[in-house]
C-alpha cells in the first residue's frame, strides 16, 4: 500500500474556478499536497496565493516554477509569504527551463543550466531559513540530481520511470547522509469504457517528450521518446490499469525510493473533461482510504 499522495492540478489555469475545484477535493480526499506547474496563464504563485486567501487549508507546492522568471530574493519573499498566509509548510520548487525559454526572459540561455539551478536553490533557501518553507528542485538527470542534492530539500521529478529512479537518481541524490526526499510526478488515467491507453498516454504526455531534456532523461534510461506509447505505459512513465493496477504500479514508484507521489490525472482531463479526472482521482483516494 502506498503512502497518502499528493495531486498536481493538471493545466494551466486561465481562470480560479477549476483549481479551487481540485483545491477543496484534494482537501476532502485528505491529499498529502496540493501541487502547480509553472503556470503563464494565473501566475502560480499569484494562484497559490489566491487558494491560501480562498480558505484552502492543504499544503501547496510548485512543480516546477521557473528560475528565469524571478530573482531568487522575490522567489524566497513569495515562499515565505505564501507559507505564512496558508499555515502550512510550501514547497518552492524551481527548474531552469529550457534554454530557448530562459533566453526569452533574459536575453541568453544560461551557460550551465545545472550550475545555475543549484546555485538559486541554495540562494532561495538561505533566504527563507527558519521559515516553514522547503526548496525544491526539478530534477530529471544524475548531473543535476548531484549538484542540487546538497543545497534542496526536495527533489521533483516529471515522467521518470522506476528503475532509472531506482539505477540513477536515487543513489546520486542519497549518496550523502543528509539527502533531499524525493516527490515524482505520476501521469495516470484509470481504465474503462471508451478509454484507450494509448490516446491518453499521448495526449498526456506526448508535448513534454518533444522538449530536449525530457527525451535525454528517457534515452538515459534506455526508452526511445519517439517510440510508441505501450513501450512507455510498459515501463510506468504513464499509468494506467484499473484501480488496484493502478495502485500496484504506484507501488513500484515507493519501491524505487519516492517519498511522494504527485498523481496527474492529465490524460482524463485532457481526453474526457475536469469530471473525468476528478472521478479518476476520488477513485484512487476511497481505494487508499479503504485499506
Amino acid at each position: 500500500m502506498i503512502s497518502r499522495p499528493s495531486v498536481v492540478i493538471p493545466v494551466q489555469p486561465q481562470e480560479v474556478s477549476l483549481p479551487l475545484l481540485f483545491a477543496r477535493q484534494a482537501e476532502t480526499w485528505g491529499a498529502r499536497r496540493l501541487w502547480l506547474g509553472q503556470s503563464h496563464n494565473l501566475e502560480t504563485f499569484s494562484l497559490l496565493s489566491y487558494l491560501a486567501g480562498a480558505g484552502v487549508r492543504l499544503p501547496l507546492g510548485t512543480c516546477v516554477a521557473w528560475t528565469a522568471l524571478r530573482p531568487p530574493y522575490t522567489a524566497g519573499l513569495v515562499a515565505r509569504s505564501i507559507a505564512a498566509m496558508s499555515g502550512h509548510p510550501l514547497v518552492a520548487g524551481f527548474g531552469p527551463a529550457t534554454p530557448a525559454q530562459v533566453a526569452a526572459v533574459r536575453g541568453r540561455p544560461y551557460d550551465s543550466p545545472v550550475r545555475a539551478t543549484a546555485d538559486y536553490v541554495r540562494r532561495v533557501r538561505e533566504l527563507t531559513e527558519g521559515a516553514p518553507v522547503e526548496v525544491g528542485a526539478g530534477v530529471l538527470r544524475p548531473a543535476m540530481a548531484r549538484a542540487v542534492a546538497p543545497h534542496a530539500h526536495v527533489a521533483i521529478t516529471w515522467l521518470t520511470p522506476p528503475r532509472y529512479l531506482a539505477e540513477r537518481l536515487v543513489p546520486v541524490l542519497r549518496a550523502d547522509t543528509v539527502a533531499p526526499r524525493l516527490a515524482t510526478v505520476v501521469h495516470f488515467a484509470l481504465a474503462g469504457p471508451g478509454r484507450d491507453p494509448r490516446v491518453l498516454a499521448d495526449s498526456a504526455i506526448r508535448d513534454h517528450l518533444r522538449l530536449p531534456h525530457y527525451a535525454g532523461m528517457l534515452r538515459l534510461a534506455g526508452l526511445d521518446p519517439e517510440g510508441d506509447a505501450e513501450s512507455l505505459i510498459d515501463a510506468g512513465v504513464f499509468v494506467y490499469g484499473t484501480v488496484a493496477e493502478v495502485l500496484d504500479r504506484l507501488a513500484a514508484y515507493r519501491a524505487a525510493g519516492v517519498d511522494e507521489i504527485i498523481l496527474n490525472p492529465s490524460a482524463a482531463f485532457f481526453e474526457h473533461g475536469p469530471a473525468a479526472a476528478l472521478a479518476d482521482l476520488e477513485a484512487l483516494f476511497a481505494a487508499l482510504a479503504a485499506g
